[in-house]
């Protein structure tokens, strides 16, 4: 293979990830993390890609994909995008109970592409399945850095198990083949081990080598709930994957109006501006029922003439059904599809708040993109919003209650143009403490030196 990172001497850090890309946009939070390293850490870092990338430069970012030359890389490592109707999918080489010659020669392999280093970070648990991960710390005597970006590292399998109302994650009891965060059995391949009972083996003979960064203080107590992670060590550190847009409070100022005056030619200059976004408006995690309900009571508690005065940006990939149902409430709204980075933070700069109404998430990135604008966030609290905001620059609203979710919004429609000035400089100031490059550093530095002894 051409330029094999194997040849690389004295790296510290190996990211690895399926791609280094969100939807072939530069939002990979793996990758931003690398990038925040690469310009603030004092460690040798690298980054690999095991199914494909944009940014591979065969000096820091390698596209290992192709290291089997029928399969990419990422199907073999990541049981979730395992294919069994592959022809030429390895795992066909071998029969069920071969297993173990199936995991010893995808290791080998990856320990071919591996350079020596110290510490793997990683995003996913399914981007290296643990079974092979053992063979890698073992093989480099390295250790593993889990950032959860999401969550699915001490639940077993699922990201968020609030999707499913389950808390078999605290307990001592296995995922089974029954949980509906499982693809159907024709679809995915069947190992001889099951997933809870995997990641609890690897945990215990690696406890002292894995260690978990939470973003924020809502996953953390998720995390030490768990029955699999109970003795892991966890740190604190929010991750920045989002600059801020201005440094300084004027020019922030200056970039937020010249925002909102591209948009009063359709819009009244006396509106209020909302936005609501996530990539699929159809995950139901992300909760535009819940915002459609807030919208409902809004439209009670609110006069004719504020309800009418509201104007609604959505940005998503659309669903009509779920469309439909905002329209029936009489707001005034567009949608807007997906939208580049340029045009997205526009129209998030002249908003006077962003609204979040995720049901349990890592992060979402949204948060920070309308902080880092200085927007104004009204936030369910079962993700970072519960970090960073609160009465003062938006609202941190309890999960699922559109009731008190109406009455934030309906606050910031009666909100002065001093008083909107003053919640913008004080979400942008509490964006700016969170993500301070020199705080950052020093925790990064603290704990890396600790784990990397």
């Amino acid at each position: 293979m051409k330029n094999n990172p194997k040849n690389i001497k004295d790296v510290d850090i190996i990211f690895l990830s399926g791609c280094d890309h969100y939807g072939k946009t530069d939002n990979h939070g793996l990758y931003q993390m690398f990038k925040f390293f690469k310009n603030n850490i004092d460690k040798r870092c690298i980054y690999l890609n095991t199914s494909n990338s944009m940014f591979s430069n065969n000096i820091d970012c390698f596209n290992i994909s192709d290291a089997f030359s029928y399969v990419t890389l990422e199907q073999c490592l990541n049981r979730k995008v395992m294919d069994p109707n592959l022809s030429n999918h390895p795992i066909r080489f071998f029969s069920e109970d071969q297993n173990e010659l199936y995991i010893n020669m995808v290791s080998n392999t990856l320990i071919k592409h591996l350079p020596s280093h110290k510490l793997l970070i990683l995003g996913d648990k399914f981007d290296l399945d643990q079974i092979f991960l053992h063979h890698i710390m073992k093989h480099f005597s390295s250790k593993v850095l889990y950032v959860s970006m999401v969550n699915n590292l001490w639940t077993g399998f699922c990201s968020y198990p609030a999707d499913y109302n389950c808390n078999k994650f605290e307990k001592n009891s296995f995922c089974d083949n029954s949980c509906p965060a499982l693809l159907p059995r024709n679809q995915r391949i069947e190992f001889s081990y099951d997933i809870f009972e995997q990641s609890e083996k690897f945990f215990n003979k690696n406890k002292e080598s894995v260690f978990i960064n939470i973003g924020n203080s809502y996953v953390l107590e998720e995390a030490n709930s768990s029955h699999l992670c109970s003795d892991i060590e966890k740190v604190i550190i929010p991750l920045k994957t989002v600059p801020l847009q201005c440094e300084t409070h004027e020019e922030l100022l200056k970039f937020k109006n010249s925002s909102r005056e591209e948009y009063n030619a359709s819009i009244s200059k006396s509106s209020t501006l909302f936005m609501w976004s996530c990539y699929n408006i159809s995950n139901e995690r992300k909760g535009f029922d819940f915002f459609v309900k807030s919208i409902q009571k809004l439209k009670e508690i609110s006069t004719a003439g504020q309800f009418d005065n509201i104007f609604i940006f959505i940005s998503c990939l659309t669903n009509n059904e779920k469309i439909e149902k905002l329209k029936q409430t009489g707001v005034k709204f567009k949608t807007t599809g997906l939208l580049g980075r340029k045009e997205y933070t526009k129209i998030l700069a002249s908003c006077d708040a962003y609204c979040s109404t995720s049901i349990s998430d890592a992060g979402p990135r949204t948060t920070y993109e309308s902080a880092a604008v200085g927007t104004p966030i009204i936030s369910f609290d079962k993700c970072n919003a519960v970090d960073f905001v609160n009465e003062e620059n938006g609202a941190l609203v309890e999960t699922c209650n559109t009731d008190k979710f109406a009455e934030a919004m309906l606050k910031i429609i009666l909100l002065n143009e001093e008083e909107k000035k003053n919640y913008s400089n004080n979400i942008f100031n509490s964006y700016k403490n969170l993500m301070d490059d020199d705080i950052l550093t020093e925790k990064w530095n603290n704990f890396l030196n600790k784990i990397m002894e």
